[in-house]
């Protein structure tokens, strides 16, 4: 059965290692197990998982020092690790965080908030992979193009927003864990934080629902943070008063990345951030080297429409590694089927500049790790990694209800808007396909 990821969890107790991997393998992940954080470094270089995960069990030294070997082998920066420490002292805190943890979960927490604070880092693995097959494909073709450093260094200034309310003590006490090393901008008003964040790049916000009356706001903020495609997933951490929420995981589903209870440790705070910050440059990052792949094939285009020969290269290797690794890969197919009309009635390029208007806002509707590319002359294929059919569907049916309720424009000369004719249809690789059958099979189902 294909997994959402794949975590290799290192405990020392036989139960503790038991009750996470059953509770992690009904949730859809493929579980490896270690005794020791020694042989879970040992495993990591022979399995590749997406996320090491270092339970409670295990001594905090050797935690430390496994991240530090982790992080530093050739796959280190692909590889999420996950500390889950109930109590740690503030040095264990800042030695793990120092030794490129990328989050360290903390206090008593239900299972519900230790899958949430899986999926950020599964779908870092997700976007690192998918830089790596394009790096490939586009050596392949002959292309220069240099793997990227992936990295999320925090050594430059990190700028942090945070809502709260002015004076209160969450705003007194953020600013004094944050002292040094932060560019901390404050707004009292969760709608103005939206506005500024949506005009200037930050790498993380804090939010404060130190009062039920103020837990609204800040929830629709992280739930308007979390739906915004342009914001490009904005970490956020939400401080919260006893109380507040119904239960732990209610921060989590409105787009919380990390909650921390008030009142909080200063070490805690700023360990928290740093680990987001970290997280955000690397997102930032991979879009980089994306972009600068995108360049090298098609320079000067601002369009990210790769074209045919590269998505048939690329095709082979995504699917011959999702059968390898068991893993989820679907293609979303779309065709403009009155891109000749258009053209007869209007002007020879006519269809051209349709079929990049429609690519580019595709684009714009996909996850940035999700390849958009030409495939005929009036199809345009999206390669979705790490993806569900039912996910797959829903994505298609959301674009082809956008495109088709949107007016396009040719030119300044033709006034009148275009509408464009689109269908949608998607496939899940199965072990038996081949690039050809698993787009045949999308093609099939559009008719």
């Amino acid at each position: 059965m294909p997994h959402a990821a794949h975590i290799l969890l290192a405990a020392a107790r036989d139960a503790e290692r038991g009750r996470l991997a059953v509770m992690l393998a009904d949730h859809g992940y493929r579980v490896s197990a270690a005794a020791s954080s020694l042989t879970a470094v040992a495993l990591a270089d022979e399995l590749h998982p997406d996320v090491v995960m270092f339970a409670s069990s295990l001594l905090e030294s050797d935690v430390a020092q496994a991240t530090e070997a982790l992080k530093a082998g050739a796959r280190g920066r692909a590889t999420g690790v996950v500390v889950i420490a109930p109590q740690p002292s503030e040095s264990a805190r800042c030695r793990s965080v120092l030794a490129g943890a990328d989050d360290v979960i903390e206090g008593r927490f239900s299972d519900a908030v230790l899958l949430a604070r899986l999926r950020p880092l599964c779908r870092l693995a997700t976007m690192q992979a998918e830089l790596d097959r394009r790096v490939q494909t586009a050596r392949s073709l002959g292309l220069p193009v240099a793997a990227a450093a992936t990295g999320g260094d925090t050594d430059s200034p990190c700028r942090v927003m945070l809502v709260a309310r002015p004076g209160s003590a969450p705003e007194r006490q953020v600013r004094d864990a944050l002292y040094g090393g932060f560019d901390v901008s404050v707004e009292s008003d969760p709608y103005r934080a939206g506005a500024v964040v949506a005009d200037e790049r930050f790498d993380a916000m804090v939010l404060s629902a130190d009062r039920p009356q103020t837990a609204e706001p800040v929830l629709y903020l992280a739930s308007h943070l979390r739906n915004n495609p342009s914001l490009f997933n904005l970490p956020v951490m939400m401080l919260h008063g006893d109380g507040v929420f119904a239960d732990d995981g209610d921060p989590y589903r409105y787009g919380a990345s990390i909650a921390l209870g008030l009142p909080f440790e200063k070490s805690a705070l700023a360990a928290g951030i740093r680990v987001l910050v970290r997280r955000q440059r690397q997102r930032w990052n991979i879009r980089g080297a994306y972009r600068a792949i995108h360049d090298a094939i098609r320079p000067g285009s601002e369009i990210e429409l790769y074209p045919a020969d590269f998505l048939r290269l690329h095709l082979d290797a995504a699917v011959e590694q999702a059968q390898r690794e068991g893993r989820h890969l679907s293609v979303a197919l779309f065709s403009l089927r009155n891109l000749g009309d258009i053209e007869r009635k209007y002007f020879s390029d006519a269809g051209e500049l349709l079929m990049a208007q429609a690519a580019s806002w595709i684009a714009s509707l996909v996850r940035t790790e999700d390849l958009v590319a030409r495939l005929g002359d009036d199809e345009i294929c999206v390669v979705l990694p790490d993806t569900t059919i039912e996910e797959c569907r829903q994505v298609t049916q959301r674009i082809v209800a956008i495109l088709s309720a949107s007016d396009f424009n040719l030119t300044e000369e033709v006034m009148q808007p275009i509408r464009i004719w689109v269908d949608g249809a998607c496939a899940a690789v199965s072990t038996a396909d081949t690039p050809e059958t698993l787009v045949s099979r999308a093609r099939e189902s559009l008719f």
